[in-house]
């Protein structure tokens, strides 16, 4: 008898201890997982920003501003990602889900203010459209003299 009273004195400690293991381990684990897929979503849209950023430019230079918006669209539809041209003052000139007339200015959005001034901007932010929060990585475009011409 004596021998099953102290199993049942150390059984609950030893269910605590290991409970609190398994639950700092998943905490600490899906932290790390977090952290990497951020990257893996960010690398990614870097990298598509850096294909498209070319022929946006070119486009921008131009203002053949259909164009853009048909781009937007057709790459939009492929890589199955939004994509975005904006001018510096905020106005929408192409987008792969809506009509660009009808959009509103852009130039509050965390990631186009950081991409005017910094290059490149990333925000993680709530999506009222999509109702989740979801990663922005907005690029900065360029004419050939260093200047600001819109943000991809």
């Amino acid at each position: 008898m004596t021998h099953r009273k102290l199993i049942w004195h150390l059984y609950p400690w030893f269910l605590t201890t290991m409970l609190a293991a398994i639950f700092v381990l998943t905490w600490y684990t899906s932290g790390i997982l977090r952290s990497f897929s951020l990257e893996k979503i960010q690398a990614d849209l870097r990298n598509q920003s850096l294909v498209l950023k070319p022929q946006m430019t070119r486009y921008l230079l131009t203002r053949q501003y259909e164009t853009i918006d048909r781009l937007c669209k057709e790459f939009g539809l492929e890589a199955a990602t939004r994509i975005t041209v904006v001018l510096p003052g905020g106005s929408v000139v192409g987008d792969s889900d809506k009509n660009p007339s009808a959009m509103d200015s852009h130039i509050d959005r965390p990631e186009i203010l950081q991409a005017i001034h910094q290059g490149v901007g990333t925000s993680v932010r709530y999506s009222g459209t999509l109702d989740q929060n979801l990663m922005y990585q907005a690029v900065q475009l360029n004419d050939p003299s260093g200047g600001v011409i819109g943000v991809l």
